[in-house]
């Protein structure tokens, strides 16, 4: 999930938008890899062509890495709005002395999940997420 907010002054990394803050969380509370070089060696691999080589890159990585990767990425989300997300990277607000780091989780606010995916709740259907968002309206200052 990402969310980007608008009206953000103060001093960027890049050039390309002046006056906007992502956040970009994932459905799992850590990365599965704890090292860059690591990360990156199993990617080049992956990424080199192929199912095989696919299956390849995955000596690259850690027995408990490989046991997340595959934990995380086999994930079957039926609706998003039923998710957890958590931040993977420490972001710092603020400047000077008022700065501070941060990481966050957004959680859904709403009863239980359905114990059984039906045709409505299939990303795509004429009623996923219009049926959510109507039982749910957005209220100003609504925000944990």
């Amino acid at each position: 999930m990402a969310v980007k907010l608008m009206g953000v002054d103060g001093p960027k990394l890049l050039d390309d938008e002046r006056e906007t803050q992502d956040f970009v969380m994932a459905n799992n509370p850590s990365f599965f890899v704890d090292d860059l070089l690591r990360y990156r060696n199993s990617l080049v691999k992956f990424h080199s062509g192929g199912y095989l080589r696919q299956f390849l890159a995955i000596p690259k990585l850690r027995w408990r890495e490989t046991v997340r990767a595959f934990r995380v990425n086999g994930t079957w989300i039926i609706n998003p709005l039923y998710c957890q997300y958590w931040s993977m990277t420490p972001y710092r607000l603020g400047i000077n002395a008022e700065r501070i780091a941060i990481k966050f989780s957004a959680s859904p606010r709403i009863g239980k999940r359905p114990v059984l995916a039906l045709d409505r709740d299939i990303p795509g259907s004429a009623f996923f997420l219009e049926r959510e968002h109507a039982a749910r309206p957005f209220k100003p200052g609504n925000v944990v």
